[in-house]
């Protein structure tokens, strides 16, 4: 997810002065969701036996993103590694935050854990609410526990992985370079997926723009790593 990860309110924040419109990059053309990088074509760069390379370039972006991004995906025998590095070459500053959006085969028995120190709930558009480090039990996942029949679309902070283990004797565990992770299922869902992220939902207009980085003219890079090993 570049160079924004999930939803912006209004599609849009302001940043020394400017606002930055972004564009439509949901499904059906209505908001701004995830970024281009997962709809846009990505050219392999290197490959190896375990390991490939991607890389995608934008150029001439009316919002003024105008970066390459690499993508660098490893097997090894503990698991997978990832790693997303965005280069920002666009003539005026920008807000940049990256994600990974893995999900997971997962039923009614499967235990998840995720060290969280608080969340933030979802509210009207998807959009958070403010952060609460109270959570409801039944969203609570500090002690393993079963994933709700419910609709979630949450965002954990100080939440740099997770861990979770299925009925069938599955146990993954998933780190990251981050301190936010989304957790999103449906009811009566077969998956549920767990993004870790470099911010919040809608970060960009936030007090203090948590987790993001203003990426200034001149090739200045961010980097996000994250990994799915066996426990």
């Amino acid at each position: 997810m570049l160079p924004i990860a999930n939803r912006v309110q209004d599609n849009a924040y302001t940043l020394h002065g400017e606002r930055v419109q972004l564009p439509l990059t949901s499904p059906d053309g209505s908001e701004y969701l995830h970024g281009q990088g997962w709809s846009s074509p990505w050219k392999i760069a290197d490959r190896a036996s375990k390991a490939v390379k991607l890389e995608l370039r934008q150029n001439r972006d009316p919002a003024g993103y105008e970066f390459r991004a690499v993508l660098t995906l490893e097997h090894k025998s503990t698991g997978l590694y990832a790693q997303l590095q965005t280069d920002h070459f666009g003539a005026r500053p920008r807000l940049y935050g990256l994600g990974f959006h893995p999900y997971f085969v997962t039923g009614p028995d499967d235990l998840l854990l995720i060290p969280a120190a608080g969340y933030f709930p979802d509210g009207p558009h998807y959009l958070p609410l403010d952060f609460s480090a109270a959570v409801p039990p039944q969203l609570d996942f500090t002690t393993a526990r079963t994933i709700p029949d419910l609709f979630c679309n949450h965002c954990y902070s100080g939440a740099p992985g997770a861990l979770l283990q299925r009925a069938d004797g599955l146990r993954v565990k998933l780190t990251s370079t981050g301190s936010y992770l989304m957790l999103y299922h449906l009811p009566g869902g077969k998956f549920t997926a767990l993004e870790p992220q470099t911010h919040p939902v809608n970060a960009a207009n936030l007090p203090g723009r948590p987790g993001m980085s203003v990426l200034c003219p001149g090739l200045e890079s961010l980097t996000f790593k994250f990994a799915v090993t066996a426990w």
